[in-house]
């Protein structure tokens, strides 16, 4: 049995899943593919989300965490608080 993620583009193989980044949660809409990272932490870093571009999607998604409030990291990474999902 063949396992692949589709990003809409294309197929990707995810058979072999070494050394492949994942990601917690990916949402789809409207043709795109909106990526989040589930962390337990308060203060979350860029890197964490460093394999959304796995993706093959130029939208960035969003880190939601134990943080106390919404801030962006970097340029455009959303960090969301846990008590707003």
């Amino acid at each position: 049995m063949r396992n692949s993620i589709s990003t809409g583009k294309e197929e990707i193989d995810a058979s072999p899943m070494t050394n492949v980044a994942e990601t917690d949660l990916v949402k789809k809409a409207g043709g795109r593919l909106y990526p989040f990272e589930i962390k337990l932490c308060a203060t979350p870093t860029f890197s964490m989300a460093s394999h959304f571009t796995v993706l093959g999607t130029s939208e960035m998604g969003k880190i939601i965490c134990m943080s106390e409030k919404k801030t962006i990291l970097g340029k455009n990474l959303p960090v969301m608080p846990i008590s707003l999902v």
